[in-house]
This record gives structure tokens, C-alpha cells and sequence, in this order.
């Protein structure tokens, strides 16, 4: 049985604006991953994918599997 909403109270609810803020509550996210992007490596553009973290740095080439990482120690940004 479906619980019986004054209609403000479901203007309320529906509202978007609401929303974001809830999910930016909820979700905390570690790291962002990127599955399609290309890298220039020998003078060559290959098929890659990147994953940053707090830590490092996480480069993995599509085609043949090699995974090339680099700390976040070894970063300078200035």
C-alpha cells in the first residue's frame, strides 16, 4: 500500500535540487578510471586505459596488457 503524501509534501520530494546533494553525501569516490583513452608512446598512439588514486598513477595498454604505474611521490606539481 502506497503511503498517502500531502501534495506538497510530494513537490517536496520530487524537487530536483534536492537530489545532488544527497548523492554527493552517498558516494565518496577513491579513484577515477578512464577505459578509452590513447597515449602516445615511441611516437605511436595506443589504446589505453587510466586509473588515478590518491597514490598513483595507473596506466594499462589495451592490446597487450602492459600496466605502467607511477607514485604519487615521483609527481611534482607545481
Amino acid at each position: 500500500m502506497k503511503p498517502n503524501y500531502s501534495e506538497k509534501q510530494q513537490r517536496k520530494h520530487a524537487t530536483w535540487p534536492h537530489l545532488p546533494n544527497k548523492l554527493t553525501n552517498d558516494l565518496k569516490m577513491d579513484f577515477l578510471e578512464y577505459s578509452d583513452i590513447a597515449a602516445e608512446i615511441k611516437g605511436l598512439m595506443t589504446p589505453d586505459k587510466l586509473k588515478m588514486t590518491d597514490q598513483n598513477i595507473i596506466f594499462k595498454n589495451s592490446k597487450t596488457g602492459k600496466v605502467e604505474q607511477i607514485q604519487a611521490g615521483d609527481m611534482d606539481i607545481s
